[in-house]
């Protein structure tokens, strides 16, 4: 887990999703929450037929928590995330 300052944009690490429940990926969450970390998950489709694959239960569980902890939890697409490292978060 690298804090913001020490994420190299051409090295992003993610932690593929496959069939991992909603409260995997929560927890997963919470704890990248604990040490103000970046975390992105891989994960191709929702609710099958993809080879990395997440559930549509466990998908909306983990929106839903996301959702519920918007104020806490910064969710961008990873291009905006790219581009605030590269102007700010170094």
């Amino acid at each position: 887990m690298l804090k913001i300052n020490e994420i190299n944009i051409y090295r992003i690490g993610s932690y593929m999703i496959m069939d991992n429940s909603g409260d995997e990926l929560i927890d997963m969450v919470k704890k990248n929450m604990e040490n103000n970390t970046l975390l992105v998950f891989l994960f191709h489709g929702v609710g099958g037929g993809h080879n990395i694959n997440v559930s549509l239960a466990a998908h909306r569980q983990l929106l839903y928590f996301l959702k519920q902890n918007e104020k806490d939890i910064w969710t961008a697409p990873l291009i905006e995330i790219s581009e605030y490292i590269l102007n700010k978060g170094h």
